[in-house]
């Protein structure tokens, strides 16, 4: 044996790498950054802890702070309010209006209110003027104040109201106004008082917000209707504007509405804590706003407090934690120095001092330790080694161990005991080993010995990890003997595998114990699919079909084969790989192989004998099920002798329960009368070599219990397995012979009887006609006899008919049933009748051979059977009530429609009289009438009232008819009635719509105009006077156009209802359409009666009107006419009426005008206006005059407005204030304003062709233009035939389009995509939705001149001029003012940022000619 020396263990040297930073460094430095993360983290905390609570603080107290000053100032203006109010009330209780002396006087009573407010107080009348004040100021007295937003919202909610911050009169100065309503006794409101509070001076505003502020911090009142600084601590502030949206985002929250505190940058750039709280009574904000610099300085000094104490201890604590450590850690160097020099060699093993008693005395104690079991280790190794290499030489083992080198993987001495031919197979395994550092095992062939045999070797081995590379240890041991045996036994092997897969059989080894197969020859591979190798991961069981018994049967053999040493042979289904399954028999036995004891299987493929044996079983049950259920009879015997019957042949003989007849002669069941016959066919049978059938023989058995039976056999010899026998089939006609015989005696006793019947009788079989009566003959034309032996199918129309019928009844009698039909039936001259047949079999066991049958012919009675069907069906469905009396007139039947609209049902109407539904309306006369046509004619028709079941008394049309029977007396009275209260009612609807207004249901023109004509009768024969008094509503169209017709049509309701209210019962209100309405007056004492109702008219429009949350103001312009002073007929006086009505629109609305004569020639005159008006196209009587449009800051022509003027030759030009009102009116502004589109358009191309430079053309469009159709298509036809691009065209519309700016949209936007250019005219003088003015698609905002007009006289419409441009700016959109007259106008608007402006400052509209050659150049 070879072997390496080992080496100790104490003498592998290891060194390790130098440590770059030492413990002693480490731990400090530990120390440092946990104490820094810890102080810094707390000084930050605290910062920020302190800072977020200290925030939460200051706006909890600040919002507090805020909430009492807003309730402070809250109580003091409901003060203010109160007190204004009970004063009002006082005034208004002593009615002191009528006497401005006495209101100063109140007022000077009264010095606790009025210190309330230091701009005094003011008493203003109805209409805005100041009529008193307290104290007196100079110029107040007599001022109006009527366009003050205050003053009309006080009238028009009648309670005390709060103005915004007002600038303008009555004091001129910033002031906040309180006002309430002075109402009369009699109800009607007839001023104003009103406390003025000035903001400019000290006040209680000032007062209450002067109590609190810090340093840098301020209280803010914001007014957000003005948009402007109420009050605040900083006088500078005061009334300057509030930041602009997106500057502060905690202002942009207290505007939208939230309540709350919030940091947030200034507009002047401060950062501020801000909190704000609404005062309810005003709506202003009452704000609070402190610098953050001040608000968080606490928090800065105890902040840089924090930051000091943690710089000290951020320096000091390292300090210590390093002269610490040195101290604790100086033991532990100076063993590492020692180890260090133990490892080098410097210095022997020996065990360290032990210094200390903490954790490094104990490290090195435990070192001391370790070393000395290292020691005592490396002795025991020596000894086992050497105890090993005794073992190996006792074993015929070699021992190896090598390093691995590139040039001697494997140890020279190793590869000497090899063969050439396996060294490099075993240096490859050696090798790979090596590299994974694991074990290997190989065999080798040493070189010949010297006997010429080959010497087997293995080698087993294990790569290890050390110093210098890879090192190997191995054993090398002889296995020459076990090679040679190993060798004998593959050759048994293989012979023994040939032999077994030669057989057909699969053949299995398994594994008792785990049930898994080691073995399976190729036979099995066949039969089950499984490749040889697969077999092993599986049991025999599994090869079985997986149902429960099959595994319980197999586990069960197997079990028992193994552990009772039991040889089993079964049968099982099996499935091979493709889930085919199939028959196996397996026989199982249990061998003892080697050590174990296995269990050896053999299993054949016997599906195919399993098939056939299943099929014949299947075969042989099948036919004797068939023998079972065959009715008839079966019989086999065998040299006379019974050897086999069916269940039907026990039943024919009795023999089910009892003695069976099997093994008995056959001259046991046969009666003697029969033997000689029966032995006679039995010799004809055996004397035949052939199989041969005897025909049918009618013969009598004798049953079990000795009773004759009738019977019909035949018999057949037949060959089986044990020879020849006879086969009889025997039918028992027991019953059929009995029938038979009843049914002849039958026939001869009823003969007589059935060829006199009414009805058809026939007797068949196979459905031949056997027999039938006379009867039977005549109904189908035959003669007599001439039908006995045809077939039934002659009586059937088709030969469906006749298989389908016979299919029906033969299965009925089959039952046992009698079988009834009604068909049609076909006689001999093909002609068709309805009939009815009814059969029953003789023998229902047997119906085809013999039944008997009855027809008859029902024509007559089907066709009755129809008409009254059809009668009652009439008669159940009619939606007419039906009822049927006798002549004595008790109802003897009713309909459904009858108790449907009578409310009495069958049970309760038979056997009354008519008398029950009559309500008592009718006199005797009338029903006297009923029955006089009853009798004279037969039948009465007319309405009757009559009476429902529930006391309701209804209309009814109703039609009696008197029946008769042929001898012409009277049998039934038949009274059909019909309920017409619907189309009653539907008459009376149409009456009243007829003579109603559908909406108001007020009587409408037609109604109106006969009672005005009844009335003019009636004062003509009396001589008295009537009033006609025509109401037309003011402005209605507004109301349309804003609300919608459905809100404007419930106005109408409510106007007709109130004006109902009024008049007097015998008057008459109609209207006549629209917002018209007309009044009658009948009876009239004087004209001041007629003025009287027209004031109590006037008078329902004071009140407001209020639909869906709108508070609507309405009134009423009147026209009266009088009979017979202003008309003789109806039209005239209403015409006369409608004149005056007119006539009081024009002197200014929501008045009364009587009529005069001059009216008419006034009406006369708006006709012939309206005529000339729509021929002035034709007439080319229409002139286009252009207006410039100047650019102020340049002066320079930027456009023209077109302006249309009326040039008429007899008339001269009349003014556009004259005709285009009625031009709107009438509609014919459709016609005017395309006529102006097109000579506008033709004019600025004839400009352009001539070389002169205008930007653009204005032209006005109507409302009315848009509603009559496509306006877009016409301007770009219009555009397109003058060669303009669309942007020279900018077309003017009104504020009416803003109202309508849902059905306008569209068409504006596709005016814009045409590319024209959108301006809205009059801007500010209409009811303009400033959402929708965002939506319209405009480009320009034009100011209406009666804003222009005042500049310099009232500081309102200047205000109301600078809210227009700053608007129009904000939105993007540009603005020109009209109507500039003055310098001071032009200067102004300029001023303010509206540059561009026309008007006759700048020039005034121009005939074509003269604008050209004033402001056109080339």
């Amino acid at each position: 044996m070879q072997h390496g020396t080992q080496p100790g263990l104490l003498g592998r040297n290891s060194t390790l790498a130098p440590h770059r930073l030492s413990l002693a460094f480490k731990f400090p430095l530990f120390v440092l950054a946990l104490l820094l993360a810890v102080i810094w983290g707390l000084a930050l905390f605290a910062d920020y802890s302190l800072k977020h609570h200290l925030e939460h603080l200051l706006a909890a107290h600040q919002l507090a702070a805020v909430s009492v000053i807003g309730e402070s100032l809250d109580q003091e203006i409901r003060l203010r309010a109160q007190s204004i109010d009970e004063l009002a009330q006082a005034a208004g209780n002593r009615d002191l209006y009528s006497s401005p002396e006495q209101l100063n006087v109140f007022l000077q009573d009264h010095p606790a209110i009025a210190a309330l407010f230091n701009g005094g107080l003011l008493a203003l009348d109805a209409d805005g003027v100041v009529l008193a004040d307290a104290p007196a100021v100079p110029g107040r007295v007599g001022r109006s104040l009527a366009d003050r937003n205050d003053v009309a919202t006080v009238l028009a909610r009648g309670e005390p109201v709060v103005s915004t911050l007002l600038t303008g009169a009555p004091s001129m100065r910033p002031s906040v106004t309180v006002a309430a309503p002075v109402v009369a006794t009699s109800g009607q409101t007839v001023g104003i008082l009103m406390g003025i509070t000035n903001l400019d001076v000290a006040s209680f505003i000032s007062r209450i917000i002067g109590i609190y502020g810090g340093k840098h911090g301020s209280i803010l009142i914001i007014d957000p209707g003005s948009g402007r600084f109420v009050a605040a601590t900083d006088p500078t502030r005061v009334l300057q504007p509030i930041p602009a949206p997106g500057i502060n985002r905690m202002h942009d929250r207290h505007m939208a509405g939230h309540e709350d505190s919030g940091i947030a940058v200034s507009s002047r750039g401060v950062e501020e804590l801000s909190s704000s709280r609404r005062i309810p009574t005003t709506g202003w904000l009452a704000v609070g706003v402190l610098p953050t610099a001040e608000a968080f300085a606490p928090v800065r000094t105890i902040q840089n407090t924090i930051l000091g104490a943690a710089l000290i201890l951020s320096l000091a604590v390292p300090l210590l934690a390093v002269w610490v450590t040195g101290r604790w850690l100086k033991p532990l160097r100076d063993a590492t120095a020692a180890l260090g020099e133990m490892t080098r060699g410097e210095r022997p093993l020996e065990p360290l001092p032990v210094r200390t008693r903490n954790e490094i005395g104990q490290l090195i104690d435990s070192f001391n330790q370790l070393q000395a079991r290292l020691r005592t280790h490396e002795d025991l190794l020596r000894a086992h080694h050497a105890r090993l290499q005794i073992a190996l030489d006792a074993a015929r083992m070699r021992f190896f161990e090598w390093s691995v080198t590139e040039e001697e993987p494997v140890a020279a001495d190793l590869l000497a005991l090899m063969c050439r031919e396996d060294r490099e197979r075993v240096t490859r395994i050696i090798k790979q080993a090596g590299t994974a550092r694991g074990r290997f095992l190989a065999e080798f062939r040493s070189p010949d010995s010297d006997d010429g045999g080959t010497v087997w070797y293995m080698v087993r081995g294990q790569a290890f990890q050390q110093d210098a590379g890879v090192g190997v240890i191995a054993i090398v041991w002889d296995i020459t003997e076990f090679k040679s045996a190993e060798l004998a036994l593959y050759e048994n092997e293989e012979r023994f595998e040939a032999i077994v897969d030669s057989l057909n059989d699969a053949v299995f080894l398994q594994d008792g114990q785990t049930g898994e197969i080691l073995y399976a020859n190729s036979g099995a591979s066949e039969m089950f699919g499984h490749g040889r190798s697969a077999f092993r991961c599986l049991s025999f069981s599994a090869l079985c079909t997986e149902d429960e018994p099959t595994q319980h049967e197999v586990r069960d053999r197997l079990v028992r084969a193994f552990e009772h040493n039991e040889p089993q042979c079964f049968e099982c289904r099996a499935q091979d790989t493709g889930g085919c399954q199939f028959w196996i028999e397996t026989s199982v036995h249990a061998a003892q192989i080697g050590n174990a004891r296995r269990l050896v299987m053999v299993a054949r493929d016997i599906d195919d004998r399993k098939t056939a044996a299943q099929s014949l079983l299947g075969s042989e049950q099948r036919y004797r099920m068939l023998l079972d259920l065959t009715p008839d009879a079966i019989f086999v015997h065998r040299d006379g002798v019974m050897t086999m019957a069916n269940r039907s042949a026990l039943r024919l003989l009795g023999a089910e329960g009892g003695q069976r007849p099997l093994g008995l002669p056959w001259t046991e069941w046969i009666h003697p009368d029969y033997h000689e016959a029966v032995a006679q066919r039995l010799r004809t049978l055996r004397s035949s070599d052939q199989p041969i059938t005897l025909p049918l023989m009618e013969q009598r058995y004798l049953r079990v219990d000795g009773s004759p039976i009738e019977v019909e056999v035949m018999s057949s010899s037949i060959m089986l397995a044990e020879g020849r026998v006879v086969l009889s089939v025997v039918r028992d006609i027991t019953q059929r012979k009995q029938d038979e015989a009843r049914l002849k005696s039958l026939l001869a006793q009823q003969e007589a009887i059935l060829d006199n019947a009414l009805v058809g009788i026939v007797l068949l079989r196979q459905r031949v006609i056997i027999q039938c009566n006379r009867r039977f003959e005549e109904l189908f034309g035959y003669a007599e006899g001439e039908m006995i032996g045809h077939s039934t199918r002659i009586l059937y129309p088709t030969e469906e008919d006749f298989r389908a019928t016979g299919e029906r009844a033969y299965s009925a009698l089959a039952h046992g049933e009698t079988y009834v039909e009604e068909l049609w039936l076909k006689r001999k001259d093909s002609g068709l009748f309805w009939g009815c047949l009814s059969g029953r079999a003789l023998d229902s066991s047997q119906p085809q051979e013999g039944s008997v049958w009855i027809y008859s012919d029902l024509t007559a009675q089907k066709q009755g059977r129809e008409r009254l069907r059809l009668v009652t069906s009439v008669f159940e469905s009619a939606a007419e009530g039906i009822v049927i009396t006798d002549p004595d007139q008790v109802i003897l039947a009713i309909n459904p429609a009858f108790s449907e609209i009578t409310g009495y049902s069958a049970e309760e109407a038979l056997g009354q009289k008519p008398n029950l539904i009559q309500p008592g309306r009718h006199d005797a006369a009338f029903f006297q009438q009923i029955w006089q046509a009853l009798e004279q004619e037969g039948k009465w028709h007319g309405e009757i009232w009559n009476r429902r079941n529930n006391g309701e008394v209804y209309p009814e049309l109703l039609s009696i008819s008197a029946v008769k029977d042929q001898a012409g007396c009277l049998t039934h009275y038949v009274g059909v009635f019909t309920d017409i209260t619907a189309i009653k009612d539907f008459e009376r609807q149409l009456i009243f719509l007829a003579h109603h207004d559908p909406l108001t249901e007020l009587p409408n023109r037609i109604l109106f105009n006969d009672r005005l004509t009844q009335g003019i009768l009636h004062a003509a024969r009396h001589n008295t006077r009537l009033a006609v008094l025509f109401i037309d509503l003011d402005h209605f169209k507004n109301i349309n156009d804003t609300l919608g017709h459905q809100l404007g049509d419930q106005l109408l309701k409510m106007v007709a209802e109130e004006l109902r209210k009024t008049i007097r019962a015998c008057d008459t209100l109609a209207r006549l359409g629209g917002d018209e309405f007309i009044l009658l007056i009948e009876d009239l004492g004087g004209n001041q009666d007629a003025t009287m109702v027209a004031c109590k008219l006037l008078a329902v429009f004071e009140k407001a009107f209020f639909l869906a949350e709108h508070e609507i103001h309405i009134s009423a312009s009147i026209g009266i006419s009088y009979y017979p002073a202003d008309g003789q007929d109806c039209d005239e006086l209403v015409k006369n009426a409608d004149a005056a009505m007119y006539e009081a629109k024009a002197k200014g609305r929501n008045n009364y005008h009587r009529y005069a004569k001059e009216m008419t020639a006034h009406a006369l005159d708006r006709l012939r206006l309206e005529a000339m008006l729509r021929r002035s196209v034709k007439n080319d009587e229409l002139l286009v005059h252009f207006q410039p449009q100047v650019d102020m800051a340049h002066g320079a022509l930027i456009g023209a407005e077109a302006l249309v003027r009326w040039n008429h030759p007899i008339l001269g030009l009349i003014p556009p204030g004259k005709f285009i009102p009625l031009a709107e009116e009438t509609g014919f502004i459709v016609t005017l304003g395309e006529w102006v589109l097109r000579e506008s358009c033709a004019k600025l191309q004839a400009w352009h062709a001539a070389g002169y430079r205008i930007d653009s053309i204005s032209v006005n469009f109507s409302i009315r233009q848009f509603e009559c159709g496509d306006m877009t298509g016409l301007i770009e036809a219009v555009l397109a035939a003058n060669g303009l691009p669309p942007e020279c065209l900018e077309m003017e519309i009104t504020e009416s389009f803003i109202i309508k700016a849902e059905d306008a949209f569209r068409f504006l936007e596709d005016l814009r995509a045409l590319g024209v250019h959108l301006a809205v005219d009059d801007f500010g003088t209409g009811y303009s939705s400033l959402m929708y003015l965002k939506r319209l698609p405009i480009q320009r905002l034009k100011i209406d001149r009666s804003f222009v007009v005042d500049i310099g006289r009232d500081a309102n419409n200047e205000a109301i001029i600078r809210a227009i441009i700053m608007l129009a700016k904000n939105l993007g959109l540009s603005v020109i003012a009209e109507g500039v007259e003055t310098e001071a106008q032009a200067a102004f608007l300029l001023r303010e940022g509206c540059s561009h402006a026309q008007g006759y400052y700048f020039g005034r509209p121009l005939p074509e000619d003269e604008f050209v050659a004033r402001w056109l150049s080339v």
